[in-house]
């Protein structure tokens, strides 16, 4: 177990002050040629780097300055990404990116090219990487099936940092943030330090970063309570390191070695408040403060770990074209915080208390090859395979102890059992991806990927086997039969770009995606035709899972937009549409079904950017999405929920600086409501809107840049669209505010 850190203003300033006593200072970088290269540049539309111009779609790259103006301590990779990309879903302010999706459907993230997404989607995609160790990410809005399977809202690929042609640089950037609303006892501190340097054929980054955040303060000055559903990052420590090495024996050659690692782990002296002892708020429902509660006694607290290797290898003419291989593994480990559920609702006898940890280990290759055939045709195509296998299993406490102590007591019982079954996914993709320039002004993309995917699901005892057995409800368990399934699927592409000048394009596109259902967690309920729960009223029929309909989600999107890139300023506008015949429902007993029923979702989004003059800069963004899905039974369409379709989602800052001397800039985000699910259906929760602002200053030093950013700035009390959705279907005690105002100060220094 990891001590729980104790903050102070002396330990902020300390931690600031180590990072000044190096006293060399390299040359400062130039942002603004960084951004216009990684603006003109983008690798993973089409698998080859392509200008920006020349994409059939909305895409949107991020360089290095303008997410570390974003960053500091008690700041993730999805609270930034959620400011800087307009048709992401706004932040969750807890671990999980679930409610995060891209015009209403899942986001694939790779990092550096190698997918983050598991079968068993525990949805922890910005939970793995610093920020710091980030170089530039590449953001593709849309249904995409280039990588495989899901990018059925879009791809966002992290680029870690690499050497650049230094021969050595060091970089640090330390210090942390208060929450002006606590006791003294809210704060986080972080400290990154990166090098890199290169020798004749070799270079290298190395980087590693350390966090620590203590207990978290709403406007009002309460502590925010545990988030026991999805886990919240209070009262953590987080270690994480990337080591990369490239070797370039000439001019066409370079292969590179990566590995990283990324560990996060919880120590927390407080539980989520069930409203005492006998938890009225799980049995009866009873409304009671979302607030924390001391006094929590738990051993295995949440963790997250994360491994990744990976070798990359480019040569640029192999028989004129440029062959680019990588090889991967990765494992990874996340582990819940212990929930609670309800074998009969209102009964405290039947209580289970349960901690899962889910395990996922992946392989795999990808090669590609692009060239230019003849003139005006580029090609690229090629081959991918991946090997998931992904686990999850459980432990039970004592529900009396867990009774009696108001849910703060947690007593192991038992061994572990199955928690799903174990599943093994093996996916070949073969794809091909065609460019043809037709005249100076307008150019044509088509594609096409073939995937064959083969599923292979083990024998399992159900969850409510386990549970039911454990209270005596049946003398004995009946496993569930385990099966193979086979997934078979040809996507397609087609657009086009026309430019009306040099600066601006209109761009049509249509393309498909899809997603593999998860499987492990669609089975986890399921139980056997000849189990003995199937005499318990109120459960369902048993599942074979050879004949079960676990079939794979095809999207198919189309978006029509229009950009225009200015010396001072650009500006882009999107309309989309997508559709799919399968829709995922989340019922009560917290059990997943795909249903074979159609689901529609449109919209529009819209950014831009503008320099006033050499110290103003204004911009802003804007997207708008609904959705809906056909009832099967009435035949209605209904409004998708806030889980799956985001709000309205705007954003505007007002920048000023002088150069070589200070920046500041002030934003706001907004997110409007949103009731069309809940007037379609009134178990569904009504979303009300907030408006956050922020402030953000950097000032140049003599050695080295201060940042001081104020978070929250007018001290908003609200809650974040997942933790409304979140209470509507757990209860008071999941649905935790948002965070008060706070006010970091980091110091940067590169030498």
């Amino acid at each position: 177990m990891i001590g729980k850190p104790r903050h102070s203003l002396t330990l902020l300033a300390s931690a600031i002050a180590m990072t000044f006593s190096q006293q060399t200072l390299a040359e400062p970088e130039t942002p603004a040629q960084d951004e216009e290269e990684v603006e003109h540049i983008v690798v993973t539309a089409s698998r080859r780097a392509e200008h920006l111009a020349e994409i059939p779609g909305t895409v949107q790259v991020l360089g290095r300055e303008q997410l570390l103006e974003q960053a500091q301590p008690g700041q993730g990779l999805g609270d930034v990404l959620a400011m800087l990309i307009p048709s992401l879903g706004v932040s969750t302010e807890t671990r999980t990116s679930a409610s995060q999706t891209m015009r209403g459907r899942n986001v694939l993230v790779l990092i550096d090219g190698v997918p983050q997404n598991d079968n068993r989607d525990v949805s922890r995609h910005y939970d793995n990487l610093s920020l710091s160790h980030v170089e530039r990410i590449e953001v593709i809005s849309g249904a995409s099936a280039v990588y495989g399977s899901g990018g059925t809202g879009g791809i966002i690929n992290i680029i870690t940092r690499r050497n650049r042609g230094e021969s050595l640089a060091f970089d640090v950037r330390s210090g942390g943030s208060i929450n002006t609303e606590s006791s003294g006892d809210g704060g986080d501190l972080g400290f990154a330090h990166g090098a890199t340097g290169r020798e004749g054929a070799f270079d290298f980054y190395f980087g590693f970063g350390f966090e620590s955040r203590q207990s978290a303060f709403d406007a009002e000055g309460r502590q925010i309570a545990p988030e026991p559903a999805q886990t919240s990052l209070s009262d953590t420590e987080t270690s994480d390191m990337l080591l990369k090495v490239g070797f370039e024996p000439n001019d066409l050659q370079r292969m590179e070695f990566h590995f990283s690692r990324y560990q996060n782990e919880q120590d927390s002296e407080y539980g989520p408040n069930y409203g005492g002892p006998g938890v009225p708020v799980l049995l009866r429902r009873e409304s009671v403060p979302v607030e924390a509660v001391a006094g929590l006694q738990l051993d295995d607290q949440p963790y997250t770990e994360r491994q990744a290797m990976s070798v990359q290898y480019r040569h640029d003419d192999v028989a004129g074209q440029r062959l680019h291989a990588l090889a991967y593994a990765r494992e990874r480990e996340f582990r819940f915080f212990p929930f609670p559920q309800q074998l009969i609702p209102g009964n405290a006898s039947s209580i289970v208390v349960n901690q899962s940890t889910s395990y996922a280990d992946v392989a795999g290759v990808k090669l590609a090859l692009d060239g230019e055939p003849i003139q005006h045709w580029r090609l690229v195509y090629g081959i991918d395979y991946d090997r998931d296998e992904g686990r999850q299993r459980a432990r039970g406490y004592d529900p009396m102890a867990f009774l009696i102590s108001g849910g703060l007591q947690y007593l192991p019982i038992g061994g572990e059992y199955d928690y799903g079954p174990d599943v093994r996914t093996d996916k070949l993709g073969l794809f091909m991806q065609n460019h043809w320039q037709m005249t100076e002004a307008l150019a044509l993309r088509t594609g096409i990927r073939h995937e064959q995917v083969e599923v292979e699901v083990s024998d399992s005892v159900p969850v409510l086997e386990t549970f039911a057995h454990g209270l005596g409800v049946i003398p004995r368990i009946t496993p569930l039969p385990g099966a193979e399934l086979d997934y078979r699927e040809n996507l397609y592409n087609l657009g086009a770009v026309y430019a009306i000048d040099a600066s601006q394009q209109w761009f049509v596109n249509y393309s498909e995606g899809f997603e593999l259902p998860d499987t492990a967690r669609l089975l986890r309920n399921a139980i056997a035709p000849n189990s003995l729960t199937l005499f318990i009223p109120g459960v369902r029929g048993g599942t074979v899972v050879a004949e079960s309909e676990l079939e794979a989600v095809k999207v198919e999107s189309t978006e029509i937009g229009w950009r225009w890139r200015g010396d001072d300023s650009r500006l882009h506008v999107t309309a989309f549409q997508n559709r799919s015949s399968k829709t995922p429902v989340f019922n009560a007993d917290y059990s997943v079904d795909i249903l074979d029923q159609e689901k529609r979702i449109e919209g529009i989004e819209s950014g831009f950017d503008a320099y006033l003059d050499q110290n103003w800069s204004l911009g802003g963004s804007a997207a708008y999405t609904r959705g809906e899905t056909r009832d099967e039974s009435s035949g209605d369409w209904l409004s998708l929920s806030a889980f799956e379709v985001s709000p309205m989602k705007a954003t505007v800052y007002l920048g000023y600086q002088q150069s070589g001397y200070w920046q500041t800039r002030i934003q706001a985000l907004h997110v409007g409501d949103y009731d069309a699910a809940n007037r379609d259906n009134p178990r569904e929760a009504a979303i009300d809107g907030y408006t956050v602002y922020d402030w953000l200053t950097e000032i140049e030093l003599p050695a080295g840049a201060l940042t001081i950013n104020i978070r929250n700035l007018l001290n908003e009390q609200y809650q974040t669209v997942y933790s409304q959705w979140a209470q509507n279907i757990y209860g008071d005690f999941v649905g935790i505010p948002a965070n008060g105002r706070s006010v970091a100060l980091l110091y940067t220094l590169r030498y």
